[in-house]
């Protein structure tokens, strides 16, 4: 094969198209609805993305007020712990107790959490929870350490955040001022324990 013919024969397939115009409308045609497809799936995980920002940053402002929440009544609960104002009724039967709490809109009951089974029951006062007047129990274990309970009222408003322990759930648990308070709902009541 001579030089010549052999540029002719390059410079023929080089010039020469490859595929049929049937075949690049088609390929055009494809592409053109892979673009499609790729654009269709975009407001989709558009929306799917606001919609988990959305939930979680509505879970969190919810986690940070029931955490605000339980912290400001965890100072209160301390705060009067500590003051140690004098007991308004000394008695070591509940039922006695139970008896004298008369201004409140509920009547005291026992906790069936099982730390104050091993204590004994000294009195109590009247004092209040985040504005809720509340019944003040304390307690003393059987190395004179004392435990102050306190029950409120449960107002959904106030203490939705409070988790209940008819339902199987943990108090709620804080460190304030080196003491440990549990916060929980049980019997249509709000507890509140600091040791």
């Amino acid at each position: 094969m001579s030089e010549k013919s052999l540029k002719s024969m390059v410079r023929r397939i080089a010039t020469q198209p490859h595929l049929s115009n049937e075949r690049v409308e088609s390929l055009q045609q494809l592409l053109q609805t892979e673009k499609k497809r790729h654009f269709d799936i975009f407001p989709f995980l558009w929306g799917m993305a606001a919609s988990l920002v959305f939930f979680v940053g509505i879970y969190g402002v919810k986690l940070y007020q029931a955490d605000s929440s339980a912290l400001l009544v965890s100072e209160e609960v301390v705060k009067n712990h500590i003051k140690l104002k004098p007991l308004e009724i000394e008695d070591e039967h509940f039922n006695i107790l139970k008896q004298y709490f008369t201004e409140l809109d509920f009547v005291p009951v026992e906790s069936s959490i099982g730390f104050l089974k091993k204590s004994f029951l000294i009195g109590g006062r009247y004092c209040s929870i985040s504005g809720e007047p509340a019944a003040q129990l304390r307690y003393l274990d059987s190395n004179d350490k004392l435990t102050t309970v306190y029950q409120v009222g449960y107002d959904q408003e106030k203490f939705s955040w409070v988790p209940d322990k008819s339902n199987g759930a943990a108090p709620v648990e804080k460190q304030v001022r080196g003491l440990n308070v549990k916060i929980w709902r049980e019997k249509g009541l709000v507890f509140a324990s600091v040791q």
